[in-house]
């Protein structure tokens, strides 16, 4: 971790000026927002609209699945809840987010089972369900690991290829960097730090050239 020492002292302070509490601030806001509308309870229960209205709020459209590219992300939402019965849906959510089991059979479970999932959208589901513990995969990562030279060049190409579809255990060979980028930042005096302050981290180092 000693190259992030370059970068983060100048993100502490950045942390404590408006704008930078601004963008923490945000993510806090939408992961409120977020499980508000998606609690357990809640996902027993969802409807299509409901749905829906979810997936458009929270998604991003996915750069690239199997081949096929969504310009527009209604129509990104009509293929995935098509392809994938809500009943299906409701069930394989609620076993990522709460299930028993090692979160790389959680996760490799959920990418087969819903059809058109991407990483990254997995992970907003982990992420703004349970911000203590999972982080969320925005593709920009990629230009960190690459800046701090914290994987090799052949393991970062190999996740940056597999990224749309990458497995559980390699969420959890990201997570497992998260987590430690965690664990650095609370020695910063900057309060709480879960894994909505790590990813502001990550978004201010994509700022730095």
């Amino acid at each position: 971790m000693s190259r992030v020492d370059i970068y983060l002292k100048g993100f502490v302070l950045y942390s404590k000026t408006a704008i930078g509490s601004v963008d923490y601030e945000k993510e806090i806001s939408t992961a409120k927002d977020f499980e508000s509308l998606a609690t357990k309870s809640s996902f027993k229960t969802i409807e299509n609209d409901e749905l829906h209205y979810l997936i458009k709020r929270y998604f991003s459209i996915p750069r690239n699945i199997g081949n096929r590219f969504f310009l527009k992300k209604d129509y990104y939402i009509r293929e995935l809840l098509k392809t994938t019965p809500i009943a299906t849906f409701k069930s394989e959510l609620l076993l990522l987010l709460y299930g028993k089991e090692e979160l790389r059979i959680r996760w490799d479970r959920f990418m087969a089972k819903v059809k058109r999932m991407d990483s990254y959208n997995t992970s907003i589901l982990l992420s703004y369900t349970f911000p203590d513990r999972y982080s969320l995969w925005p593709y920009k990562l990629f230009h960190i690991l690459d800046k701090l030279k914290i994987f090799s060049s052949i393991e970062t190409d190999n996740l940056k290829r597999k990224y749309n579809k990458a497995s559980g255990k390699d969420y959890s060979r990201i997570l497992d960097f998260m987590g430690s980028l965690k664990n650095y930042l609370q020695r910063c005096n900057l309060g709480k730090v879960d894994y909505l302050r790590t990813i502001t981290f990550i978004y201010y180092l994509n700022s730095k050239k």
